[in-house]
């Protein structure tokens, strides 16, 4: 399983300038027609006892606070404009707002997340799907209401157990309560909710997602 992009194992000590990653690109793209579907990672979590959540292996730091956050986005701009050039005229399939955790960001700063993609892809329509995923108790009513309004069209929940034992197992702090009103939350605001459920853990680490 993969998980994280690229994978550790193909990781370089050296430059690899936009051009060449754009031409390979363009050379699998011959052999292969693909929908473009751009996913974009947040790359910090809350602490967790043990450390990280003990089914994830994507890369992460800990959240410290907004400013950490503020510095990511403008990394984050500054990458979307060295990629601009090359997607010119492209639509987007879908956007997956990812992890580490994309709903630890404040109610104003998912604007500017979102306008940041649409920077580099201007043309993007309502027929994207536009997912962002989080965890349960940092979803807000005002948190949603922004990501709607920012273009969000979906929310997926990383519930993963409803469980008290299995849920501080794995190292959360969530409760059951929280699922269930982001959810109600959701429904209010006419947002598409999927959450996502691992069977089996620790044991038989199966994953699955159920649509809501």
């Amino acid at each position: 399983m993969l998980h994280g992009h690229p994978s550790p194992l193909f990781w370089l000590e050296r430059d690899v300038l936009v051009a060449d990653v754009m031409a390979e690109r363009a050379a699998s793209q011959r052999e292969i027609p693909k929908q473009l579907n751009l996913y974009v990672a947040t790359p910090c979590c809350l602490p967790t006892d043990p450390d990280r959540c003990g089914f994830c292996l994507f890369p992460s730091e800990v959240y410290r606070n907004r400013t950490q956050l503020d510095t990511y986005l403008r990394y984050l701009a500054r990458e979307g404009a060295m990629y601009r050039e090359y997607f010119a005229g492209e639509r987007l399939a879908s956007i997956y707002f990812g992890g580490g955790t994309s709903n630890l960001y404040k109610a104003d700063q998912y604007a500017t997340l979102l306008d940041i993609v649409r920077a580099v892809f201007p043309a993007l329509g309502p027929e994207t799907e536009v997912t962002l995923e989080g965890i349960p108790q940092l979803f807000t009513r005002e948190k949603l209401v922004a990501m709607r309004d920012a273009g969000v069209n979906r929310v997926s929940i990383g519930v993963q157990q409803l469980d008290d034992e299995m849920i501080a197992m794995s190292g959360r702090k969530q409760k059951a309560s929280q699922v269930f009103q982001t959810i109600e939350w959701c429904h209010a605001l006419g947002l598409p909710v999927s959450v996502d459920l691992i069977f089996g853990w620790p044991a038989r680490p199966w994953r699955a997602c159920s649509t809501i």
